[in-house]
């Protein structure tokens, strides 16, 4: 990325269940590359379960394949997580990959910002940040798992 910004940027953006709706991570995205000045950018939606295996996430896989091609300057995501779907590594892996090609990464939810010209160790750092924050979001996505299992354990055992 030079200093004059990025010129061609995709945003990754994920949900979960086809309920959801990925236009809120996308619109927030496009505001970001937008005040960025960016004017070329390239959706990527998905609607992929986070325990998913890798066959099923045809979007992601396209983007990385169009990333190793040197198309971009950025990737946007909204949150980090969208990141890590099947495994602690992903996420630094998905920034290596970036950074490999030439492509910085953003990630809107922690203001995480890993560019091409930052220092080595400043990109080490970031991705460290990245993948601890990723793995922080999943823990917390287990525990509420287990809350809601929990809750329709006890209204079953009261008979509700």
């Amino acid at each position: 990325m030079s200093g004059n910004g990025p010129s061609d940027a995709a945003i990754y953006a994920r949900v979960s269940t086809s309920g959801q709706d990925v236009s809120r991570q996308l619109d927030e995205a496009h505001e970001h590359l937008e005040r960025l000045g960016v004017k070329d950018i390239e959706e990527y939606p998905e609607i992929v379960s986070g325990v998913a295996d890798t066959d099923t996430c045809e979007v992601y896989n396209r983007l990385l394949d169009d990333i190793g091609t040197g198309q971009y300057d950025l990737v946007v995501v909204h949150e980090i997580s969208r990141l890590s779907r099947i495994g602690p590594t992903e996420i630094h892996e998905f920034i290596q990959h970036c950074l490999k090609h030439d492509t910085g990464v953003e990630a809107l939810d922690i203001g995480l910002k890993i560019h091409v010209d930052d220092g080595e160790l400043q990109q080490m750092i970031y991705t460290m940040v990245a993948r601890l924050m990723g793995d922080l979001t999943r823990i917390e996505h287990q525990q509420k798992l287990q809350r809601i299992r929990s809750g329709v354990r006890a209204a079953q055992s009261a008979g509700k």
